[in-house]
Order: structure tokens, then C-alpha cells, then sequence
């Protein structure tokens, strides 16, 4: 079209030139959407973005407070305790006070060590996220996705984000498990079982990232402790 169109627009010709800005327009609308869609099928993905958020945080230590309700909402037992993660897959999970459990995994071998009983249960790790949930936060993202499906859930608070996972193999142990962030800390953790028992995790004092040291995730039994091997 190096005339002058045919057809006018507000009474003057429509000319190359008066064509290419609008071209120019729709071209970058055009961008804009298939970037949208692009993101907003990222977004889609909430397996995806827990993994991400999870993966963000290569090492993490922090205190938390345990509580567990019965099926009727009545409060069975509160505990409090320290923890350490780091990837891939170790972890250290320290609950004080009156019901003092160890758990601790070097990514090949989980300890859970019980004081009172001198005795420590010793398991190959094996990915055992749905047995231990809180391994969720050194495991890494095929685990993640081989164990559980998650579901983006909407949370009270406007700048918090919830995702729950449901076990792809029901065994009963866990029936459902949901955890919070907010920003880019996790906030809150809380687990269903089989017996319609629900445990709430809250976290608080997160340190993002620090140096860890590599003796956190090795137990040596205290002498005298009966030690089972468990598979």
C-alpha cells in the first residue's frame, strides 16, 4: 500500500504511515498477553511455587511451638523446641521439656531419639516426607511432587500464602497438611492425621540462610540407649 487507502478515516486518506503506530500497538498488546498468560500458567503450577519457595532457603534454623488438638478441638499436649535444615535433605528437630524428642536426618539415616525410653529408632531416610512432615522443609522438589499434591489455599491474612498437600498414597498416617508463608518465611505448619487429630506448628526467630554446622545432622546414641534398626 504505497498509495493512499480507499477507504478514509475522519475524512483523510489511511496511509502506511498512519497504519504502523497502531501495528506498533497491537504488537505489544499482543506481548503483554502471551506474557500474562505465560505467567499466570506459572502461577498455575502451586507445586511449583511451594517448591521455589522452599528451594529459596538453602539452610534455616529457628524455634517452634507444637501444639496438638483432638478431633473434639480440645488441646492434647503443647511442646516447644529448636530446629536446623539444610538441603538437600537434613534436618535437626529438637522438642524440649516434659514430651523431649530428637529427630535428626544426615539425608540417608533418620535417628528419633526418645531420653525418657533410652531408646532411638533408626530408619533409612527414603524420602519419607508423609511419615515426617517436617523433613518438608530440607527436602527437595521431586520428592515434593512424588509424595503429595498441592492445592493453592487461600489464608485470612491478605500477604500470606497457603498451600495444602494431600498425600498421593493414603496410608493414613496424614491426611492432609497445610503450610503458611508469609513473605518469605514460613509461618505456620499444620498436619491432620488418621485419627482426626490436628498439630499446629508456629514458627518464630528464622534465621534465612545461615552456615550450619555439619555435626547438627550426626547422632551418636548416649551410652546405654537401646538402639532399633527399622528397615
Amino acid at each position: 500500500m504505497g498509495k493512499a487507502a480507499k477507504c478514509l478515516h475522519r475524512g483523510q486518506p489511511v496511509t502506511d504511515m498512519t497504519l504502523r503506530p497502531r501495528w506498533h500497538l497491537i504488537n505489544r498488546l499482543s506481548l503483554w498477553l502471551w506474557g500474562l498468560l505465560v505467567a499466570s500458567a506459572a502461577v498455575a503450577d502451586p507445586t511449583a511455587e511451594l517448591v521455589a519457595r522452599l528451594d529459596a532457603n538453602t539452610s534455616l534454623e529457628g524455634r517452634f511451638s507444637q501444639e496438638v488438638r483432638g478431633s473434639d478441638g480440645m488441646t492434647l499436649q503443647r511442646t516447644e523446641g529448636r530446629f536446623w535444615a539444610a538441603r538437600p535433605e537434613r534436618f535437626r528437630w529438637e522438642v524440649k521439656g516434659r514430651f523431649a524428642q530428637l529427630l535428626v536426618s544426615d539425608g540417608t539415616r533418620i535417628w528419633h531419639y526418645d531420653p525418657d525410653l533410652q531408646q532411638v529408632i533408626v530408619r533409612p531416610y527414603a524420602g519419607r516426607l508423609t511419615e515426617t512432615p517436617a523433613l518438608l522443609l530440607s527436602g527437595g522438589s521431586a520428592s515434593i511432587r512424588e509424595a503429595f499434591r498441592v492445592v493453592r489455599t487461600e489464608t485470612s491474612h491478605g500477604q500470606e500464602a497457603g498451600f495444602t498437600l494431600y498425600p498421593r498414597q493414603q496410608d493414613g498416617l496424614i491426611e492432609a497438611l497445610e503450610l503458611v508463608f508469609s513473605g518469605d518465611h514460613l509461618q505456620r505448619m499444620r498436619v491432620w492425621d488418621g485419627l482426626g487429630q490436628m498439630t499446629l506448628f508456629e514458627f518464630s526467630e528464622l534465621r534465612l540462610n545461615p552456615t550450619l554446622d555439619p555435626g547438627l545432622f550426626v547422632f551418636e546414641p548416649p551410652p546405654g540407649t537401646d538402639v532399633i534398626a527399622d528397615g
